[in-house]
């Protein structure tokens, strides 16, 4: 992985909405983790992944105080290229099964982009690539469009 590009944080505001243009959720924790190359093993094969930079951000539905209803957790995930973005989206680091082989997965077009969706223990789950950047939405609760919208306009579908 010595070949790959370095990777430089973008500014957190050009990755992810936090300029108030989505009134009527309340934004909450965004953050910013390095995290470096690796090797997983999973049935004692061991998988690469290259260093990544992940931008995370919850937003909550004004005047939901408890509860995961109203709650939206956005994440996306910076690689060194596009060829990287596109191997993440199909073995997910963190998880023994990727949501890309989930049986509930299917791709659907949304605004003329194509993303993959998944229900995830209820919850609706939507995913894409995005050039270098796989983007990642879990909605508690019904799907918010303003927000799914908001983030495709941003980060168009590469898939």
């Amino acid at each position: 992985m010595d070949n790959l590009p370095d990777l430089k944080p973008a500014n957190l505001n050009e990755v992810l909405i936090l300029d108030g243009t989505i009134p009527e959720y309340d934004i909450d924790s965004p953050s910013v983790q390095n995290v470096p190359a690796t090797k997983v093993e999973r049935d004692d094969v061991y998988f690469p992944y290259s260093a990544e930079i992940v931008y995370s951000v919850s937003y909550r539905k004004h005047g939901d105080t408890q509860g995961i209803q109203g709650l939206v957790n956005v994440s996306v995930s910076q690689y060194p290229n596009s060829e990287w973005a596109k191997y993440s989206f199909k073995s997910d680091r963190m998880s023994p099964i990727p949501v890309s082989k989930s049986r509930d997965a299917r791709n659907i077009s949304k605004q003329g982009n194509t993303i993959l969706t998944a229900l995830i223990y209820g919850e609706p789950h939507y995913y894409w690539v995005s050039g270098n950047m796989l983007v990642s939405l879990t909605f508690g609760g019904s799907e918010p469009e303003s927000l799914l919208s908001a983030y495709l306009k941003r980060h168009p579908s590469s898939l």
